[in-house]
């Protein structure tokens, strides 16, 4: 069992979803680090290791289909855990953001029972 909180980064340039993001995270005891678009999750994921990635698909300056492919080639970003969040709740857009690597999703605004069952399968000890 790891001794410190689960390390979460939200890539997320919306405000009041970051805010929402932030609260169920927090209640969980987890360690947020945020990035408001994806060149800056790129950034981040290359300095240091994540447990989960939460990323926003649609941002400006890089999307978040943009910046899974390259922290995907990042040293470790290979198996690093990278959840979309998407206001998209159609069938076909979620199974294009699994076919370009995304772990799984959530649909934007997420709940904590939404979030529990990813933290059940990335972060369990």
């Amino acid at each position: 069992m790891k001794d410190s909180a689960p390390v979460i980064l939200v890539v997320e340039d919306d405000e009041l979803n970051l805010m929402i993001a932030r609260h169920i995270l927090g209640k969980g005891g987890y360690e947020v680090e945020t990035a408001g678009d994806g060149e800056e999750a790129v950034q981040k994921a290359g300095a240091r290791r994540f447990d989960l990635i939460l990323m926003d698909i649609e941002m400006p300056v890089m999307d978040g289909l943009e910046a899974l492919s390259l922290i995907r080639q990042l040293p470790g970003g290979a198996d690093m855990p990278i959840i979309a969040l998407t206001a998209h709740n159609i069938p076909e857009k979620l199974e294009e953001f699994l076919a370009a690597g995304m772990d799984g999703y959530l649909i934007k605004p997420f709940d904590e029972v939404q979030f529990a069952k990813i933290a059940e399968k990335y972060l369990a000890a």
